[in-house]
């Protein structure tokens, strides 16, 4: 791919998103992916006051339908009925197996190939591979802390209702929400360094949309992004 193609992935139009009837890039379906997983992961932490815990567990189940994706959810949660958009959630945001899931990895491993390749690409400036480096570093960030999150969430549905509901639940559901928080808005370290989250991924990968406009002399051959 050229530097375009891989911008055009990220931030319009991917192939794979749209194969799946999906409109617009890579980055978008993260961001609001994303967004979903805090919602329903800050209800399921506070549904413990109230007791209510099929919504707990419906809310938990949202949670790994698109971390999984629908290819993948159901090995998970076996007998669970899907409880979102079935196309929003036919990519999910993790993927388990890079080489079985080349037709449809998910969306952080996605972004992740097409930032190493930009980073790697000659028509690419300095500014814009430094930023695809700085990227893909959140990236890595953010998919430790989903796994994470993937794994208290299967731990949590593996309880009894009064398991979930008591002191064995409470901290995984608040380490859930506070993940997913990390994971969407970031996270500062115990160094106060920043660790960036996915709304500012979000915002940094358009920022490699941005090209040097250099004027051409007929006597030279011009560069091409393609």
């Amino acid at each position: 791919f050229s530097l375009y193609d891989h911008v055009r992935h990220l931030l319009s139009d991917d192939p794979k998103v749209k194969a799946v009837g999906l409109n617009g890039g890579l980055d978008i379906w993260l961001y609001r992916n994303a967004q979903s997983i805090l919602e329903w992961a800050g209800s399921a932490r506070d549904l413990q006051k109230s007791g209510n815990v099929s919504l707990i567990r419906r809310q938990l189940a949202r949670i790994i339908d698109y971390l999984d994706g629908t290819y993948y959810n159901r090995q998970d949660l076996p007998g669970v009925n899907l409880l979102v958009n079935p196309t929003v959630a036919k990519i999910g945001l993790l993927t388990f197996d890079a080489v079985l899931q080349v037709n449809n990895p998910g969306y952080l491993y996605h972004i992740g190939t097409h930032l190493r390749n930009v980073a790697a690409l000659p028509q690419a400036d300095p500014q814009q591979k430094a930023l695809a480096i700085q990227i893909s570093r959140a990236i890595n960030a953010v998919n430790g802390w989903y796994q994470t999150v993937r794994a208290d969430i299967l731990q949590l549905y593996a309880m009894s209702d009064a398991q979930l509901l008591g002191s064995q639940g409470r901290p995984l559901l608040n380490e859930v929400a506070t993940l997913a928080n990390s994971a969407f808005v970031g996270q500062i370290d115990s160094q106060g360094q920043v660790i960036n989250g996915v709304v500012q991924i979000h915002y940094a990968i358009q920022r490699l949309a941005t090209f040097n406009v250099k004027a051409c002399r007929a006597s030279s051959p011009c560069p091409s992004l393609t």
